[in-house]
């Protein structure tokens, strides 16, 4: 649910690079365990980690792991409403925290 849910906030969010949303986090640790599909893809995408580690210098890197996450977002589109869904009880549960007032 974690990885899914990231994706989706990285992708169609506001999310960036390496950020997540922590209401998710606080969501999933609150004892909340979405029922998970039971026939995930096969085929996961044409771009794999691999192509992520074979990159040789920083730039390279972050493009290849954008690659990687369109692939594997593209090849769980079938599940693309499921992580919405989640997201969206993710951040009912758990709102935004307010600012501390400490000085």
């Amino acid at each position: 649910a974690a990885h899914l849910c990231g994706l989706c906030e990285r992708l169609e969010g506001e999310a960036g690079y390496g950020e997540h949303d922590e209401r998710l986090r606080r969501w999933l640790d609150g004892g909340r365990r979405p029922e998970k599909p039971a026939d995930l893809p096969a085929f996961r995408g044409t771009v794999t980690v691999a192509d992520v580690l074979a990159a040789d210098d920083p730039e390279n890197h972050v493009a290849a792991a954008e690659r990687w996450a369109h692939a594997v977002w593209d090849a769980y589109a079938p599940f693309h409403s499921l992580a919405r869904e989640w997201l969206a009880m993710a951040y009912a549960f758990a709102p935004p925290r307010r600012p501390s007032r400490r000085g």
